[in-house]
């Protein structure tokens, strides 16, 4: 209830992943190296845990950055 500030994911993800299949993991992996996952991971739950419209577009920008660098 308390995920993507009481909204639904619409509101700025386009994609996140929740089924655990091996064609996912490789994916994922092509993209970011294993070293990455764990700081990826916790940019998201700051987008994901968020409490205002401001603290997630913020959470949101500094993952973009994030992720166009590794």
């Amino acid at each position: 209830m308390n995920a993507f500030y009481g909204h639904s994911p619409q509101i700025r993800l386009i994609v996140f992943l929740t089924d655990d299949s091996a064609a996912e993991h490789n994916a994922l992996e092509l993209c970011w190296p294993n070293e990455d996952h764990a700081p990826i991971m916790e940019k998201m739950k700051k987008i994901l845990y968020v409490s205002s419209d401001s603290e997630m577009n913020a959470h949101c920008e500094e993952f973009e950055q994030t992720t166009k660098t590794l």
